[in-house]
C-alpha cells in the first residue's frame, strides 16, 4: 500500500511537471508569437520610413534642379535687363546730347539775329527746353 501511495505520488508529481511545463511551453509560444507580431510590424514601419526617406531624397534633388534652373533663368534675366538699361540709357543721353545741341542752336540763332526764311523753321518762336 506504501508503495502504491508512493507510486500515486509520483505520478501525480509528473502530471503536476508536465502540467507545468505545458503552461511554460505556451507561455513561451505566446511570446514569441507577440514577438513575432511586432517583429513584422516594426519591419513594415521600416520599409514605410525607407519609402519616405527615399521620396523625400527625391523630392529634395528634383527641388535643387530646379532652383538651379531658376537662378540660371534669373541671371539671364538679369543680363538681359543690364544690356537693355545700358542701351537705353545710351539713346537718352544721345537723345540729351541732341537736345542740348539744338537748344544751343537756337539760343545762338536768337543771338546772332538770323531771319528766318520761308524753307526754314521760326527758330525766334522756338523756346529753349532744355532743363
Amino acid at each position: 500500500k506504501q508503495w502504491y501511495q508512493r507510486r500515486v505520488a509520483i505520478t501525480d508529481g509528473h502530471l503536476s511537471e508536465t502540467e507545468n511545463i505545458r503552461l511554460q511551453l505556451n507561455k513561451q509560444e505566446r511570446l514569441t508569437e507577440l514577438y513575432n507580431n511586432n517583429c513584422d510590424e516594426y519591419q513594415g514601419k521600416i520599409k514605410d520610413l525607407t519609402t519616405a526617406v527615399t521620396e523625400m531624397q527625391m523630392m529634395l534633388k528634383k527641388s535643387q534642379e530646379e532652383n538651379l534652373s531658376l537662378e540660371e533663368h534669373c541671371n539671364d534675366e538679369i543680363a538681359k535687363h543690364v544690356t537693355v538699361t545700358k542701351e537705353l540709357e545710351c539713346k537718352v543721353a544721345t537723345m540729351q546730347n541732341e537736345l542740348d545741341n539744338a537748344n544751343d542752336l537756337i539760343l545762338s540763332s536768337r543771338k546772332s539775329g538770323v531771319s528766318p526764311n520761308s524753307s526754314q523753321l521760326d527758330v525766334s518762336q522756338l523756346s529753349a527746353t532744355a532743363v
